[in-house]
Order: structure tokens, then C-alpha cells, then sequence
């Protein structure tokens, strides 16, 4: 299974919002997730997009994640004793991946996670808390069913 993940900081109102989509090896749609946090501005948040990718592969029952992002200080800073402030998040990354069979964190393009990045900013106007979507992508996000849809 891959999950893509992403966030988004509102210009609107105090808070982000983080959000991972997952894909089956046939690119089918199994789930997503996101979750809307009140008074984040860092980005250092894209760390937390991370952890909830991983939340939503164990809500999926999914021992075998590769977890794939655009912000490759996290991807670089998971190897580091220290990370500064954020440190604490990618300890909990850590400990959630060690609990599967295979968690994999991989950099990608931005291209790669336009799902994900759709659902964090639309979730940051939502309200604050996690959202989980299961079977069938949200409606209005362009996100299909099966990437092999035309």
C-alpha cells in the first residue's frame, strides 16, 4: 500500500490541516484521512502528516506502508538523533513504524501527492479533528476510485 501525504496551512483562520490518501497496489481507493489542528503555523506540520499517514494505514489494517512526501527535510531528518523542533513527532513516527511489518518514508515530487494536497486544504476549513473516508473519495476533490479511470 502507498500513502501520500500532505498539509496545508489556512490563510484564514489559526490552524493546518494534514492529510494522507492511500492507494492499493492496483491504485485502488482503500481510504484517507485528515486532521485539522487549531494554532499550528510551523511547517514543521508536515511532519504530523507523516504520523496520521501511518494512523490511517493501521486504521486500514495495513502491516506494509510505504509513506511518500514532498518535504524531503523530513524524510532526512527521520536518520537524526536531533531534528530541532520537531523532533518529538518523528520520535512518534518512529515508534508507530516499528510496530509494522514494513513502513517505508520516501520523497517524491510535488506532483505525486495532488490527492493529498486537495484534502488538506479543503480540510482546513472544515473544523477541527480527524476525518476518516473510507471506500469512496470525498466528492468535489478529484480524487477517483482507481487511478486507471479516465
Amino acid at each position: 500500500m502507498k500513502v501520500n501525504v500532505d498539509a496545508a496551512m489556512s490563510k484564514t483562520s489559526p490552524g493546518a490541516a494534514v492529510a494522507a490518501v492511500c492507494r492499493d497496489e492496483a491504485g485502488f481507493f482503500p481510504g484517507a484521512s485528515s486532521l485539522t489542528l487549531s494554532g499550528i503555523l510551523d511547517p514543521a506540520v508536515l511532519s504530523l502528516a507523516c504520523k496520521e499517514a501511518l494512523a490511517l494505514a493501521n486504521d486500514l489494517q495495513d502491516q506494509n506502508a510505504t509513506i511518500a512526501t514532498d518535504c524531503l527535510a523530513v524524510v532526512n531528518n527521520m536518520n537524526q538523533a536531533y531534528a530541532g523542533s520537531y523532533s518529538m513527532i518523528l520520535a512518534e513516527i518512529k515508534e508507530a513504524a516499528d510496530h509494522m511489518q514494513e513502513a517505508t518514508l520516501v520523497h517524491e515530487n510535488r506532483l505525486s501527492n495532488t490527492e493529498a494536497h486537495r484534502l488538506a486544504c479543503s480540510s482546513t476549513s472544515a473544523g477541527f479533528g480527524r476525518r476518516f473516508l473510507l471506500l469512496q473519495p470525498p466528492d468535489g476533490l478529484c480524487i477517483k476510485n482507481n487511478v486507471l479511470d479516465q
